[in-house]
């Protein structure tokens, strides 16, 4: 499920890669596409970190690093569920 707001917020079940390969999270971001775009997910794991590190215009973040200057500095911002929901509760 793809859920689009605005055209800058999107969210997705889940961003996960099983191998560190740029080439991938490349081919996903594209699928989507997303070329310049801040990840916010529950979790970072260091593959889905080594996998975007060299993508220019594209950042991944953990839930409890989200802040304005990171939300406003990306033309697109990709929230998995997870992500969501932990904002969700923290505002409940």
């Amino acid at each position: 499920p793809y859920i689009l707001r605005q055209e800058r917020l999107s969210c997705i079940d889940g961003f996960k890669l099983d191998e560190p390969k740029t080439k991938k999270a490349m081919e996903f971001l594209s699928s989507l596409d997303m070329n310049e775009v801040l990840i916010i997910t529950d979790e970072v794991t260091n593959e889905m970190y080594l996998a975007t590190r060299n993508i220019p215009r594209v950042d991944v973040i953990e839930t409890s690093e989200i802040d304005p200057y990171s939300l406003i500095g990306f033309k697109n911002t990709l929230i998995t569920k997870p992500a969501l929901e932990k904002i969700e509760a923290w505002l409940a």
